[in-house]
């Protein structure tokens, strides 16, 4: 069974540093699902699981969903933006 760690996890999203030879792992990062404050992500990465951990397996379907909806949004956004735009003239 996979352990259960924050760098496995498919809400984990590692820092990356540029570099002049590219972008590289900045051996750290987030978490995008669960709240974290301050005072806990001294110690983040977390070596033991969190409620909210999940297989990266799971990830890609996820995010398809997430960047379909935010296309819609940003679609909605410009359509408002031409009815403004057009209102003035």
């Amino acid at each position: 069974m996979e352990e259960k760690h924050c760098e496995n996890c498919a809400h984990y999203c590692p820092y990356f540093v540029k570099t002049e030879r590219g972008f590289v792992s900045a051996h750290y990062g987030r978490c995008v699902k669960c709240f974290i404050t301050s005072v806990t992500n001294k110690n983040f990465p977390f070596l033991t699981a969190r409620e909210c951990w999940e297989p990266i397996a799971a990830k890609p379907a996820e995010r398809e969903r997430e960047m379909e909806n935010h296309f819609k949004q940003i679609g909605q956004l410009l359509r408002e933006l031409k009815l403004l735009a057009f209102a003035k003239e």
